[in-house]
């Protein structure tokens, strides 16, 4: 495959499978600024949004310095199946949150817990989703530069996982707790 349709795919990747997916969330359109304004207060919040475009950054980087335009077409499939098997990750994980769904850490009242469908198989499937993409984007691109930035990446939404989860477990209390027990965090069956 040459690098141009490599990029027109991995581009239409990511639009399609973030349009498909985000379309599912059934949230309230008109939230409030005070949301975006904690999410900027949240450390991990930036560090991994930073990490993230870094990690994608650096495979298109690394992909575009390479003298040999002929990607490895093994990774470049495994990486693009990948990141399909993120969006769908992602696509029923925002279906089943909806409403509840919320960028920042902070639960709320209003928020529901949510432990059916995808969310009785991993607590954060989105999470899942997002490694999934990131890891199929250095696949894909099969590049070593990136796996910096999305080690950063792993290691903050680690980080992020212990602080929501103490707040969840405010929240909802032994709901919580019980769902913790029966669930694994992000990967099914293993952590």
């Amino acid at each position: 495959m040459d690098m141009q349709l490599d990029l027109v795919i991995y581009i239409a990747l990511i639009i399609i499978g973030r349009f498909i997916s985000q379309r599912q969330r059934k949230s309230d359109r008109h939230k409030k600024t005070w949301q975006w304004k904690s999410l900027a207060k949240d450390i991990t919040a930036i560090i991994s949004v930073f990490a993230t475009a870094i990690a994608m950054g650096l495979a298109l980087f690394e992909a575009a310095l390479r003298q040999d335009a002929i990607s490895r077409i093994t990774l470049t499939v495994i990486g693009a199946v990948i990141i399909i098997i993120g969006w769908i990750i992602a696509y029923y994980a925002n279906r089943e949150i909806g409403a509840n769904w919320s960028p920042i850490i902070e639960k709320t009242k209003r928020q529901e817990l949510v432990t059916s469908n995808i969310y009785s198989v991993v607590r954060h499937p989105l999470y899942l989703s997002g490694l999934c993409i990131l890891i199929g984007t250095n696949l894909y691109f099969n590049s070593k530069w990136a796996w910096i930035g999305s080690v950063i990446a792993i290691i903050t939404i680690l980080f992020r996982i212990q602080i929501e989860e103490k707040k969840l477990k405010e929240r909802f209390g032994e709901q919580y707790a019980k769902y913790m027990k029966n669930t694994k965090a992000i990967i099914p069956w293993i952590f």
